[in-house]
């Protein structure tokens, strides 16, 4: 009689099942993962989490499973995966996973906060009587942070040594660089100045120059002028004489005739050379 009271039925089991489900989709939902997470990731975690406990639904089964509208198909799924111990313990299970799950959604959503309170809530909650899962979560937190930093400091340790002499070796070549540029700019600066002084020494001597030699200059400048007008005029003069244009004409083709005759005797005088010298060598080759 005892044994048949002990036997729960699917009916039952699905009473069970359809609550458990209904306030995990909600504390996904009010959580901050709630906007990032889809459907069908949620409901992956939660097979996993199940799976965890012992209720290992079929990997096989588990792509339809979270394509179907509704939950009928995974709480059947479930149902069929409960193991004869947990079908007689759901309900107390299924609390245990709420709580969990309330706490880690908690502990989620103040991490996400701007202030520090809701943090330093969990830690005084932690310290309490309630205690238990977020003290739990907290002390994990606290390890895996320390961990990251020792990770952290590893890593920064493996390249500080030479990060060091790198950093030394750039500032040193950084003050070179502003001492060059400091003695560059020193050195423009003197370059202009240099520049400016042998212009104005160079304006000044001519200044000089013009001021104590004006008379000089002015004979030296009409000197030229008188002398190149009694060139033209005297030009002027023989170019009026009647004949005088065709005379300079016959003079200069007869001057270019005689150069020419000239040229012509010259080449004519190194031909016959030439000859002879060939003539010469011919017979002296045949004798």
């Amino acid at each position: 009689m005892a044994a048949s009271e002990a036997v729960i039925t699917d009916a039952q089991l699905i009473n069970k099942v359809q609550p458990f489900l209904d306030e995990w989709f909600y504390r996904i939902l009010a959580s901050p993962v709630g906007k990032q997470w889809s459907r069908k990731k949620t409901l992956f975690l939660l097979m996993d989490v199940l799976g965890m406990i012992g209720i290992n639904v079929p990997v096989d089964d588990r792509a339809a499973l979270v394509e179907a509208e509704d939950d009928g198909p995974l709480t059947q799924a479930i149902i069929v995966a409960l193991p004869g111990e947990l079908r007689e313990k759901f309900e107390a299970t299924a609390l245990q996973l709420q709580t969990v799950l309330h706490e880690a959604t908690r502990i989620l959503g103040a991490s996400e906060e701007e202030d520090d309170e809701p943090i330093a809530t969990l830690f005084d909650e932690a310290g309490s009587e309630r205690g238990g899962l977020p003290q739990q979560v907290l002390k994990s937190s606290v390890v895996f942070a320390a961990k990251e930093v020792s990770k952290l400091r590893k890593i920064h340790t493996s390249w500080r040594l030479s990060t060091d002499g790198r950093i030394k070796r750039l500032l040193v070549c950084t003050e070179e660089a502003e001492h060059c540029q400091q003695q560059l700019m020193a050195a423009e600066a003197q370059l202009a100045e240099y520049h400016g002084d042998a212009k104005a020494k160079g304006k000044g001597l001519l200044m000089n120059m013009a001021e104590g030699q004006d008379k000089a200059l002015a004979h030296a400048v009409f000197s030229s002028w008188l002398g190149w007008m009694e060139k033209v005029h005297a030009e002027k003069e023989i170019r009026s004489i009647p004949g005088t244009d065709r005379q300079l004409h016959s003079e200069a083709v007869a001057v270019q005739r005689s150069a020419d005759r000239q040229y012509s005797r010259s080449s004519d005088e190194r031909s016959h050379a030439r000859y002879r010298g060939a003539d010469a060598f011919h017979l002296e080759d045949m004798d």
